[in-house]
C-alpha cells in the first residue's frame, strides 16, 4: 500500500456488525480527519456494503476501507486476511474497536508483532445481567487482558469495573463513546416535529436485552398513563437474541404480548434502519432508558445528539454522562421513580427542552468524536514512541 507521507499510521479493526460497526466507523471518520494521521479501517467483507452506506462514497478512500473474510469455519482465512492487510499497511498502532464483541480476536491478537502496540476497546467490563458468560467469552476476556498493550474503556465507572476484573491501571486508557448521530445515513438530517399532535411520545429504543428493564415498561406506562392520558409508549428494536438467551426469549415474548394488549403501546419488533432514526428521535418527547445495569449506551448517546429529554436509571456508566436536573433525569431503577420523572418531563415541556438542549451541547463538545479521537492520538503517539514504532 502506498503511504501518503503522514507521520502516523493507525489500523482500526472494526469487525462485527450493527452498533459495533457504526461505533468503529464513527471513530474512524473522526480519526482520519486529524492532521498527520493515516487510517486503515478493516471490516468484515459482508459489512462492506453497509459501511459504504454509512460513510458515503467520498469517505471510503480516506478511511482506506478494507473488507476481510469472516464467518463460521473461516477463522483461518479471516486471520490471514487481517495480517496481510496489516503487513501491507505497516501501522504504528493497531486498535481493535470491537474487542470481545467479535469471535476471532484471540486468534488475531497474538499474531500482531509485539513491537506494534495493540489497543483493544473493552465495551462491557462487567457482563450484563441475564446475558450469561460462556466459556468462550471468558477466554476472550483473558486473551484481551494478556495481549492488549492498552485497554480502552468508556468513562470512570467502566475504568473502575475493568480494574476489578483484573486489568492493571497502567494498561487503561479512559476515553468516551461519542454521540452516535455522527455516523449513519441520517447524519445531519432533521425531521420536522408534527404540529397539532394529540399525544405525547415516550421512546424506548434498542435491542431487547434482559438488562434493559423491559419488564418495567408496562408498570411505568400504566402509572404515566393514569396521569397523562395522552401519553403513548413507542418500543422499537429487535428481539433477535443469541441462543444462550433462549430463556429470555420466552420471557420477552410474554412481555411484548402484554404491551401490545395495551392501547397506549406501539411495539415495533424489527431492525430499525438508519433512515428511520430521525423520525423516531425527533418526534419523541422523552427517551426512556430504564436499564437495570449498563456499561455504556449508544442509545443514550443518540438521544444526546438529537437533543431529546432523557429519563434514565443511575446505573453503570450512564451516571458518568447524565447529570440529574441538567442534561436529563437520573433516577433509581424503580417503576415509581421512573414514572414520576417521565410525568415531569411530559408535563413541563419548557424544562424538558432546556435539559434536551443541554444534552445536545454535551454531544457537540465532550462527546464529539473529533475530541475523543484527538485524545486517543495522544495515547497512540506515547505508546508508539515507547515501542520504537514512531519518531513523532
Amino acid at each position: 500500500m502506498r503511504h501518503t507521507g503522514k507521520d502516523m499510521r493507525v489500523a482500526l479493526l472494526a469487525l462485527g456488525g450493527g452498533g459495533m460497526l457504526r461505533y468503529g466507523l464513527a471513530y474512524a471518520q473522526a480519526l482520519s480527519s486529524i492532521p498527520g494521521i493515516e487510517v486503515l479501517t478493516i471490516v468484515e467483507g459482508t459489512q462492506v456494503s453497509t459501511a459504504r452506506g454509512v460513510l458515503g462514497q467520498g469517505r471510503l478512500e480516506e478511511l482506506k476501507l478494507c473488507g476481510v473474510s469472516e464467518g463460521h469455519g473461516a477463522r483461518a482465512a479471516l486471520t490471514l486476511s487481517v495480517l496481510l492487510a496489516l503487513r501491507s499497511f505497516g501501522p504504528h498502532v493497531v486498535h481493535d474497536t470491537t474487542g470481545v464483541g467479535w469471535s476471532s480476536g484471540p486468534f488475531v491478537w497474538p499474531l500482531i508483532p509485539a513491537r506494534t502496540p495493540l489497543f483493544i476497546t473493552l465495551h462491557d467490563p462487567s457482563p450484563h445481567s441475564g446475558m450469561g458468560r460462556s466459556t468462550w467469552t471468558r477466554f476472550k476476556r483473558l486473551a484481551l487482558r494478556h495481549f492488549a498493550r492498552k485497554v480502552v474503556v468508556h468513562g470512570s465507572t467502566n475504568a473502575a469495573d475493568a480494574m476489578k476484573s483484573g486489568i492493571r491501571d497502567d494498561k487503561l486508557v479512559v476515553s468516551q463513546i461519542g454521540q452516535m448521530k455522527a455516523c449513519g445515513a441520517f447524519a445531519g438530517q432533521r425531521t420536522a416535529r408534527p404540529d397539532g399532535r394529540d399525544f405525547k411520545t415516550v421512546l424506548f429504543f434498542g435491542a431487547f436485552r434482559p438488562n434493559k428493564g423491559m419488564d418495567l415498561l408496562a408498570p411505568i406506562a400504566e402509572r404515566v398513563h393514569s396521569v397523562c392520558d395522552d401519553a403513548r409508549f413507542v418500543v422499537a428494536g429487535s428481539s433477535n437474541v443469541s441462543r444462550e438467551l433462549g430463556g429470555w426469549k420466552v420471557r420477552l415474548e410474554s412481555l411484548l404480548a402484554d404491551m401490545r394488549s395495551r392501547p397506549y403501546f406501539e411495539v415495533r419488533d424489527e431492525f430499525i434502519p438508519d433512515s428511520e432514526l430521525p423520525g423516531l428521535f425527533e418526534q419523541a418527547d422523552v427517551v426512556l432508558l430504564p436499564y437495570r445495569d449498563a456499561s455504556q449506551s449508544a442509545v443514550l448517546m443518540t438521544a444526546l445528539a438529537f437533543g431529546r429529554p432523557i429519563v434514565a436509571t443511575n446505573v453503570g456508566g450512564i451516571g458518568d454522562v447524565i447529570e440529574h436536573g441538567h442534561s436529563g433525569w437520573l433516577v433509581e431503577c424503580a417503576p415509581d421513580d421512573l414514572a414520576e420523572a417521565v410525568v415531569e418531563a411530559l408535563s413541563q415541556p419548557v424544562k424538558a427542552e432546556r435539559l434536551g438542549g443541554n444534552a445536545r451541547a454535551l454531544a457537540e463538545t465532550v462527546y464529539a468524536w473529533e475530541a475523543i479521537a484527538s485524545d486517543m492520538v495522544t495515547s497512540y503517539r506515547e505508546c508508539a514512541t515507547a515501542s520504537g514504532r514512531s519518531k513523532c
